[in-house]
């Protein structure tokens, strides 16, 4: 192998060592691209949740202001109330159905239940402004209508604990992708530059330096006179093997004939 071969097989080791780095370090990217677009989905199901649960408890306190109002007049805006809120959570419910994923069956009765609130509020809102509050707090503003708006918010926190629950594994799994990754790249610079150091050190010392050093006292006792000059038969087989066969032709004005 030529000089310039073995200098190239130095740099293809430390080559092959960046390749494979920025290959693992794609690969750990990519999974945690997929890790963090994982968390989002789930992250961004939670607070739609959270924000259901925020927009039941307004529905409530609308229903309230119709209760104390003095008259039909003055439920009247807290009735669009109840219909505005309303119909945000039929929105919101339809966003968390569509970004739902194994948790679809869990939403299920949530979703039903909701349906089962806004016929009902539905309903205080509508006798507030026809038969005035006092039938709409005989309607709603009873234990029994508070104790299922009571359960209807638990089964939403519950599932919104079960999201919850999903972003901790997530999370962990994420963390231990960075550690792997950074591991893992951090071993393959070490060998890499371990292994191209070596072959570095074997291709520079022994196949070049060494026969370099050996050529040249050869051609300067040949150079001072001094005949008696054993020639290496094991020469190698590139530059400096040539250098081992010309050179002593050359100083000698071509009396010696190669070995």
């Amino acid at each position: 192998m030529k000089i310039s071969g073995k200098i190239y097989s130095i740099v293809a080791v430390l080559g092959l060592t960046t390749v494979i780095s920025c290959g693992v370090a794609f690969n750990g990217m990519r999974h945690e691209s997929r890790l963090s677009e994982r968390l989002d989905e789930v992250s961004q199901r939670a607070f739609l949740t959270e924000r259901l649960n925020g927009l039941v408890t307004s529905v409530v306190m609308e229903a309230r202001g119709i209760y104390a109002a003095a008259d039909v007049d003055k439920a009247k805006p807290f009735a669009a109330g109840i219909l505005r809120d309303l119909e945000s959570i039929d929105k919101l419910v339809v966003r968390i159905q569509g970004r739902l994923g194994n948790e679809g069956a869990a939403f299920e009765p949530v979703a039903r239940d909701l349906q089962g609130f806004k016929v009902f509020r539905t309903e205080t809102a509508r006798l507030g402004v026809t038969e005035g509050p006092r039938a709409a707090n005989v309607q709603g503003n009873n234990e029994a209508n508070r104790a299922n708006r009571k359960d209807l918010q638990a089964s939403i926190i519950k599932f919104t604990e079960l999201l919850r629950n999903e972003l901790e594994p997530l999370r962990d799994e994420a963390d231990a992708t960075r550690s792997r990754t950074a591991t893992t790249l951090i071993s393959v610079t070490v060998v890499g530059l371990l292994v191209g150091i070596g072959i570095a050190l074997l291709i520079g010392t022994r196949l070049l330096s060494r026969p370099l050093v050996r050529v040249s006292q050869t051609l300067q006792r040949l150079a001072q006179g001094d005949l008696n000059v054993e020639m290496a038969t094991n020469r190698p087989k590139d530059e400096i093997g040539d250098l081992c066969v010309d050179s002593p032709i050359v100083l000698l004005g071509g009396h010696l004939e190669p070995l």
